[in-house]
């Protein structure tokens, strides 16, 4: 990929395996039968023959997937937390993973909340941002809608000023460019989004940006397993009879007040970005319920929504994703404040 990063357009680059230009990386979470080499094979295996890929293996712990208009490299070394990387055109990248992310429930993005986001390396040299709130918030609220880029020295500071505004709801941190450099190796320059898509720029040093890449995996999969550990809710059998109920209650706070019956409207759609299926109860005059199946791997969450929060109650296999990507996306379409009360 380095090779690919410092090649002219045209050239050969690594014998002809990847074309000469920017890479994309993607931080995917992946599902296999299995976290092993073989259950790993398993599921590209049959990624790749429902939608007509061709998949090799070349490498330890490495893939090669290719159509006809995208070729990219899976790099499965974490079996749960896949970076796939491709030097071919941004749009066909992102057609074939939009594919493979909503076809199949063992595959979906990494969701980055903004406190994830924000720990990305490096000097950063740009800010963005931006906030649709039409569907959860209503035609009506004045700041229903935001989009902005934020340069120069701290851009980080200047969307913090923003939160004694009128546009502090809707300050939602999207993306980031940065410049890493490692004394020694190299520098590399990195552009990253909540989606936990990357892009690492041409004339850079890509074990440069493989080593943000990797820690970011890191941090993301630390957040996703200790929100499994803390809220799946688990039955523990006692010796002489009797079972206990591990497992606590996941708290989602808004510091304004929200519309539920609009919250609970743009929730279960089955649709991206929450990707929740159920049939809402409304139990009181602004409480809710809903026993709901996440379409991400299939398995059962209870919702119960007000005004000013949502109490997620996970089942024993309920991914942390689920939680990662609820959060990450009522930053972007409710408040950017939202946050996950109980989280490290």
């Amino acid at each position: 990929m380095t090779a690919a990063l410092g090649a002219p357009r045209g050239a050969d680059a690594a014998g002809g395996l990847v074309d000469p230009g920017r890479v994309k990386s993607r931080l995917v979470e992946a599902h296999p039968p299995e976290g092993s080499p073989d259950g790993v094979a398993t599921l590209i295996g049959h990624v790749a023959e429902v939608e007509g890929l061709r998949a090799d293996l070349i490498g330890d712990e490495l893939w090669k997937l290719e159509d006809g208009s995208a070729r990219t490299f899976v790099d499965t070394l974490n079996p749960r937390f896949w970076q796939i990387h491709s030097t071919s055109s941004s749009s066909s990248v992102a057609r074939l993973l939009k594919r493979i992310t909503t076809r199949f429930t063992q595959l979906d993005s990494a969701w980055l909340p903004s406190g994830q986001l924000q720990q990305l390396e490096g000097r950063r040299l740009w800010i963005k941002s931006t906030f649709n709130g039409d569907t959860l918030l209503g035609s009506e609220a004045p700041e229903r809608r935001w989009r902005a880029r934020f340069e120069g020295e701290a851009p980080d500071e200047l969307l913090h000023l923003l939160a004694d505004t009128r546009y502090a709801r809707a300050t939602a941190l999207a993306g980031v460019g940065s410049i890493v450099e490692e004394p020694g190796i190299g520098r590399a320059h990195v552009v990253a989004d909540f989606r936990g898509s990357f892009v690492f720029g041409a004339g850079g040093d890509f074990e440069v940006g493989a080593s943000v890449l990797w820690n970011v995996v890191r941090r993301y999969e630390a957040l996703i397993r200790s929100l499994e550990d803390r809220h799946q809710l688990k039955l523990e059998y006692g010796e002489h009879g009797g079972f206990a109920i591990d497992g606590d209650v996941a708290l989602i706070e808004f510091p304004e007040r929200v519309d539920p019956q609009l919250l609970v409207e743009g929730l279960f759609t089955t649709k991206e970005p929450f990707r929740l299926w159920a049939v809402p109860k409304q139990i009181a005059e602004e409480e809710w319920e809903a026993n709901a199946v996440d379409l991400h791997v299939g398995q059962p969450l209870r919702l119960e929504i007000s005004p000013y929060r949502v109490r997620l109650l996970l089942d024993e296999d309920t991914c942390g994703n689920t939680l990662a990507r609820m959060l990450t996306n009522l930053q972007r379409h409710l408040d950017a404040r939202s946050r996950l009360a109980l989280a490290a």
